[in-house]
């Protein structure tokens, strides 16, 4: 259903780590803070952006079906080995649901809208990033790949 996983090597200083850290502190300024919060990062490919939030302030969970092993050991992050699509939605809610430059990579958008709306809380916070097909920065074939199987723009995310 998705168009598979990116896999991106990390240095410190890069673009892909400075946007990882950019997600990171939005996240975490614009959450309540006044318990542990439970995030579920959905797409979170090597979990990138989940090693850059803090253990103690978030329990943190990725959904993804290509993932690497010591997420779960050396970080401490709990891994649901799953496409969204397939995902058996049981009673467990989320605080806090994130889905940076996933939503993209799926045929059916909407379709993962609705698994994310059962996953959430009432009072959740939901944050989603997809790029901008109009304005494809930094390159165009980043966005216009085999990878990005649905398009938006401003309009088009009202």
């Amino acid at each position: 259903e998705s168009s598979g996983a990116v896999y991106h090597e990390n240095e410190s200083g890069d673009r892909h780590t400075l946007i990882m850290d950019q997600q990171a502190n939005f996240v975490k300024v614009n959450v309540c803070h006044s318990k542990k919060q439970k995030l579920i990062d959905i797409g979170c490919g090597q979990g990138d952006f989940l090693k850059q939030l803090d253990s103690e302030e978030f329990d943190r969970y990725g959904l993804d079906p290509i993932v690497e092993g010591s997420l779960r050991t050396e970080h401490k992050i709990n891994i649901i080995d799953s496409y969204i699509e397939d995902y058996n939605i049981t009673d467990k809610k989320f605080d806090v649901i994130t889905c940076f430059n996933s939503l993209e990579h799926y045929y059916y958008p909407s379709t993962v809208l609705k698994k994310l709306s059962c996953l959430i809380k009432d009072d959740g916070d939901l944050f989603i990033e997809v790029p901008n097909s109009l304005e494809p920065v930094p390159q165009t074939s980043n966005f216009f790949s085999f990878e990005h199987l649905s398009h938006f723009t401003a309009f088009t995310c009202r």
